[in-house]
């Protein structure tokens, strides 16, 4: 018959589809006797790099004179710096604005010129010179100091394979105190993150005299790394 000839080709392929998802399924359940845990790594290391944000002001009449007035100080400031190796590709300019002065009556009486700079500090025990440098240059104010690293990635990623290497060598003692031997990692899941200090305030500036008899000294805080990894291994 060829109607019951059709009807067990259809019925045979439907056994093997069954039995194909049934051994795949049986492949990827998940049920391999493992053990999992998970391990925090923490380093501290000293900073290599440093940003100082810095403002100069121009005030006049006009617009035009107040940033003639802005930009004066921003080239007095750079021959400062200069004195101490920084160089016109360590500055960034974060902002610049104008702003009209008003009196009282809201009538505009003048106007002020305001800009935002970041110099990049590559020598940490240069800072209090730079700070300094900027004092006598002419600054009007000196913001927050972050504290970072050159190569912060490179430290990252050490971090994580020290903490892959403890998590394994944790997890093989577990394994070897309950008689079995430890196999290949099934799986990990990262977290890293790096903790930047920032001085909170911003940096006192001194007198033009001050500068020039007593140098700034400055503190920095060590980076702070932490890699957190949750880890399993199966077990042989």
């Amino acid at each position: 018959n060829p109607m019951s000839k059709i009807c067990n080709r259809i019925l045979i392929l439907l056994c093997l589809v069954l039995n194909l998802c049934i051994t795949t399924a049986y492949a990827y359940n998940g049920n391999l006797e493992d053990i999992t845990l998970s391990v925090a790594v923490e380093r501290k290391v000293s900073p290599d790099l440093a940003y100082v944000t810095y403002s100069l002001i121009g005030n006049g009449a006009t617009s035009k004179l107040a940033t003639d007035a802005a930009a004066v100080k921003a080239s007095t400031v750079k021959k400062a710096l200069l004195k101490n190796a920084i160089t016109s590709d360590m500055l960034e300019q974060v902002s610049y604005h104008i702003n009209p002065i008003y009196n009282d009556k809201r009538k505009i009486i003048g106007y002020k010129a305001v800009n935002n700079v970041k110099v990049r500090v590559e020598q940490i025990d240069k800072l209090g010179d730079i700070i300094d440098s900027l004092t006598a240059g002419g600054a009007d104010n000196i913001g927050n100091i972050s504290y970072t690293l050159k190569n912060r990635e490179s430290y990252q990623e050490l971090l994580l394979q020290d903490a892959i290497h403890m998590a394994r060598k944790k997890a093989a003692v577990i394994a070897q105190a309950g008689g079995r031997n430890l196999g290949r990692m099934l799986t990990a899941r990262i977290n890293s993150y790096t903790s930047m200090p920032r001085m909170a305030n911003a940096v006192m500036l001194k007198s033009a005299e001050a500068a020039d008899t007593v140098s700034t000294v400055l503190e920095h805080r060590e980076i702070e790394l932490r890699a957190d990894v949750e880890t399993a291994f199966a077990l042989e």
